[in-house]
C-alpha cells in the first residue's frame, strides 16, 4: 500500500503526498503527487485541492502517484519518495517467507510488531501467517460488548477485541487466551470470517477450565477475524494472547466451519481419526474422549437417508446435524455398536442443508482409520401395521405353534411410548395376536445378522392405543433388553397387541421375532 507524507503548501493547503500501486507511468501533471483530504480533488490548472466534484483533468488517474520513467516492471513498484522502482514500499506487498518490506526489499521479519487489538471489526490490526508464533495483550477492561462467540454466556454482555489473521497459505492455526497475572480475565476466544460475522464461526473455546484454547488443522489461505472476549461484563481485564501457525495437517475438516462434502450416492469417503481433535459434542457419545470429523449433504427433495461408518479397530459413533452446524438441532445419534459398523438412519428428511458429525468415542493415537458412506433415496410410505389402526395378524402355519418373522423398524414412524423405552424417535409396527384359549406365550426380538438394530418389544390388551371409552393403555409386558429382548406372558383367550419398537432412532433397522404358544 502506499506510504503518505502530510505536508502544508506555500499556500497553506494541506495536502497528501503519496502513492498508489499500479500507479506508475511517465505522464506528469500539476497533480502528479498530490492527493486530497476530506474528500476534495486536486484541480488541474494550480495543483490546489478544491471542492468540485472532478478534477478537470484527462491523466487518467496518475494525480493519486508517483511517476517512475520508464514504467516499473510487473515485479517491482514505484517508490514515490524517490520516483524510483524498487521491490515494495510496504509489508503488504511481500509474500512469505518474505514477509517483511526492509530498505524497498522483501526479507524474512526478524521479530514479531506486538499489535493492539481493535475495540470493533472494522480497522483491527492485522497478524499474517509468515513466521512460528505471535503473542499481544488485549485489555478487556474498557472495550465495549461487539460480538459474542457460540460458547459465550447469553446476555452476559462481554468485552471483545479484535484482530485480523490473514493466511498466506492452509496452514494448522493454534490459539491460547490466558489472564494476565493479576487480571481477573475470563477470557473468550472465537474465529470469524474476514468479515466478521458470527454465522461463520470456525471455533469458538472459553477458559473455565483455564486458559480459553483451540486449535484449526487445516485451515484454507485467507482472511479471518480473530475476537477475544471475555466470559461476562465483570470477568475483565488483560488478557495475554499467543497464535501458532504450523504446516498444515489432516484432517482439514475438523469443524463445522470446514465440513467436507459427503456423497449421498453410496460412495466412500475415508478418514484417519487418529489426529483429529475433540471439538463437538454429540447427544450418544459421552466419553471424554471423542475426535471428531464433520461432512455436509444436500437435499433438493424429500428422501430417506442411511449413513454408515465403519473401521478396523474403531468404535465409530454418527450424528446428524441441521444448518446451522454448530447450533443447529440434532436430529440423530447413533452410537449402538461397540466396534465395527454404525449405521444412522432418517426417514423422511426434508429438502435441505445437514451435517454428519463422526467420532471415534475414546481413542487417540493409534491410526484408526474411518469410512463413512450414505445413501439417499426417495421416501418409502410407512408400512402398514405402523399404527394401532391397522395392526397385523399374527399367522401360525397349519399345526404349528410357532411364527417368525422379520420387520425392519427403520420404515416406519414413532407414534406411542412403551414404559421400558422412553427414548425418543423410536420407530414401531405393531401385530394383533388373537388366541382362542389360556396359553403361554414367549416373544422375543433380537437384531437381523449384522443390522445393528435394538428392538424392545412390549405386549398390550385392548384398546391398542389406550383411546377408548373403556379407559387408558393397559400394558402387560415389556422388555428392552440387549441384545435380545424378551418376555413370557400367560393369557387368556381374546386379542392381545405386540409391539416391536426401536429404542431411539439410533436402534432402528432389521429386526427379527419369534412368537411362540405352549399350553
Amino acid at each position: 500500500m502506499a506510504a503518505t507524507l502530510r505536508f502544508v503548501s506555500a499556500l497553506g493547503a494541506s495536502f497528501l503526498v503519496g502513492a498508489l500501486v499500479g500507479a506508475c507511468g511517465p505522464t506528469r501533471s500539476p497533480c502528479a503527487t498530490v492527493v486530497c483530504d476530506d474528500g476534495r480533488v486536486c484541480e488541474e490548472a494550480t495543483g490546489r485541492c478544491i471542492s468540485n466534484g472532478s478534477d478537470g483533468g484527462s491523466d487518467a488517474g496518475v494525480d493519486a502517484g508517483g511517476a517512475c520513467s520508464p514504467a516499473c516492471s510487473a515485479t517491482q513498484v514505484c517508490n514515490p519518495a524517490t520516483n524510483t522502482c524498487v521491490q515494495c514500499v510496504s509489508d503488504s506487498q511481500c509474500a512469505c517467507p518474505t514477509s517483511s518490506c526492509t530498505g524497498n526489499q522483501c526479507v524474512v521479519p526478524t521479530g514479531r510488531t506486538p499489535v493492539t487489538p481493535s475495540d470493533t471489526c472494522t480497522g483491527a490490526p492485522t497478524i499474517r501467517s509468515c513466521g512460528a508464533s505471535v503473542t499481544f495483550q488485549a485489555d478487556l477492561s474498557t472495550a465495549n460488548d461487539s460480538s459474542s462467540g457460540s460458547c459465550s454466556a447469553s446476555g452476559a454482555g462481554g468485552h471483545d477485541r479484535m484482530v485480523s489473521l490473514v493466511l498466506d497459505a492452509t496452514a494448522d492455526v493454534s490459539v491460547t487466551a490466558t489472564a494476565s497475572a493479576g487480571s481477573a480475565a475470563e477470557p473468550v476466544v472465537y474465529l470469524l470470517d474476514a468479515a466478521c460475522t458470527s454465522a461463520s464461526e470456525y471455533a469458538c473455546a472459553d477458559s473455565l477450565t483455564g486458559s480459553a484454547h483451540f486449535t484449526l488443522k487445516s485451515l484454507p489461505a485467507g482472511t479471518y477475524t480473530l475476537v477475544v472476549d471475555s466470559y461476562s461484563a465483570s470477568a475483565v481485564g488483560l488478557v495475554d494472547v499467543a497464535i501458532t501457525f504450523g504446516a498444515p495437517t489432516l484432517p482439514a475438516n475438523e469443524t463445522c466451519a470446514t465440513a467436507a462434502p459427503l456423497p449421498i450416492d453410496g460412495g466412500t469417503v475415508q478418514v484417519d481419526l487418529s489426529t483429529a481433535t475433540d471439538d463437538l459434542q454429540i447427544s450418544c457419545d459421552q466419553a471424554s474422549v471423542t475426535p471428531d470429523v464433520v461432512y455436509a449433504f444436500q437435499l433438493t427433495t424429500p428422501a430417506d437417508v442411511v449413513v454408515t461408518a465403519s473401521g478396523s479397530g474403531a468404535n465409530p459413533s454418527l450424528a446428524l446435524r441441521s444448518a446451522p452446524c454448530r447450533t443447529g438441532a440434532e436430529l440423530q445419534c447413533a452410537n449402538a455398536q461397540t466396534n465395527g459398523t454404525e449405521t444412522l438412519r432418517r426417514r423422511s428428511l426434508t429438502a435441505g442443508t445437514y451435517f454428519v458429525v463422526v467420532q471415534n468415542s475414546g481413542t487417540l493415537g493409534a491410526p484408526t482409520p474411518v469410512t463413512v458412506k450414505a445413501v439417499a433415496t426417495t421416501p418409502l410410505p410407512p408400512p402398514p401395521n405402523d399404527t394401532c389402526s391397522a395392526p397385523r395378524d399374527l399367522a401360525f402355519a397349519a399345526g404349528s405353534t410357532v411364527a417368525s418373522f422379520s420387520v425392519d423398524t427403520s420404515a416406519a414412524t414413532d407414534d406411542y411410548q412403551s414404559s421400558c423405552n422412553a427414548l425418543p424417535d423410536s420407530p414401531e409396527v405393531v401385530y394383533a395376536l388373537t388366541l382362542g384359549t389360556r396359553r403361554t406365550v414367549t416373544v422375543t426380538a433380537r437384531s437381523a445378522p449384522n443390522a445393528g438394530s435394538q428392538p424392545s418389544i412390549s405386549l398390550r390388551s385392548a384398546p391398542c392405543d389406550g383411546s377408548s371409552d373403556a379407559g387408558t393403555l393397559v400394558e402387560l409386558a415389556c422388555s428392552n433388553g440387549t441384545p435380545t429382548s424378551a418376555f413370557i406372558q400367560v393369557l387368556d383367550p381374546g386379542t392381545y397387541y405386540l409391539v416391536v419398537e426401536a429404542q431411539g432412532a439410533q436402534g432402528a433397522g432389521p429386526t427379527d421375532v419369534t412368537v411362540s404358544l405352549t399350553p
